[in-house]
């Protein structure tokens, strides 16, 4: 069922635009709407780009379609004007608590509202963190990106040093072990080790395999307890 029954128009900073009701390509327009004139942080590429990349991932890993609206919807509420209302009146009460579940209080400071994040992967359901590791995936891959054209001074860019980006990194991947034979937190993981301890990225492949073959086949003996 889709959120809406029948087509409307929603308000954004310059004009109008028109929905449909199929809830992905609203999204994109949306998304795409009020992102407009964003950038990633020290470059000249739009910042379309990441949520794009986010719902890509999403969608290569089999997530509905609530997933992957929430994946192209996920920094709405943090980083522009939307509201809380104009989400639910669009796409639904279900997306509505996946991306308000993923968003931010920038008026705190970035450690806590980074431990807050992390606290809440606790108890966090099974949607908001395939979103959550999607964002981070696509974060590292622009980092590597950037890493090999910027060197170190990629990390001024950030409101963070580079040893505090890495300890949030490593502590959210800590939440995901329940993705830990998926290709998405594979490649986090290699990512992390590429990114912030410099391994390069084929050898730690071919230890990652190693590690993969010897959990596969090797099964703890089981212990009773009386």
């Amino acid at each position: 069922m889709q959120p809406l029954e029948d087509p409307g128009k929603w308000e954004f900073e310059g004009g109008t635009a028109s929905y449909t009701g199929n809830l992905i390509h609203d999204a994109i327009n949306f998304a795409v709407e009020k992102h407009t004139g964003q950038m990633r942080k020290g470059t000249d590429k739009p910042y379309i780009q990441h949520p794009f990349e986010v719902m890509q991932i999403l969608t290569e890993n089999g997530c509905s379609e609530k997933v992957r609206a929430a994946g192209m919807l996920h920094d709405v509420l943090e980083d522009t004007k939307t509201t809380r209302e104009e989400i639910q009146d669009i796409f639904g009460n279900d997306v509505l608590k996946l991306v308000t579940s993923l968003t931010e209080d920038k008026s705190k400071p970035w450690r806590e509202r980074k431990q807050t994040t992390i606290d809440s992967l606790d108890a966090a359901k099974y949607e908001i963190k395939l979103v959550c590791i999607a964002d981070k995936l696509s974060n590292l891959r622009s980092m590597a990106e950037d890493l090999t054209v910027s060197g170190e001074s990629l990390w001024q860019r950030f409101n963070a040093p580079k040893n505090e980006i890495e300890w949030y990194y490593w502590q959210v991947l800590g939440k995901m072990t329940n993705f830990k034979y998926t290709k998405m937190y594979k490649e986090c993981l290699i990512l992390l080790i590429q990114v912030f301890i410099g391994v390069d990225y084929y050898y730690f492949l071919a230890f990652y395999i190693f590690v993969i073959v010897i959990d596969f086949f090797y099964t703890p003996a089981q212990v009773e307890f009386t």
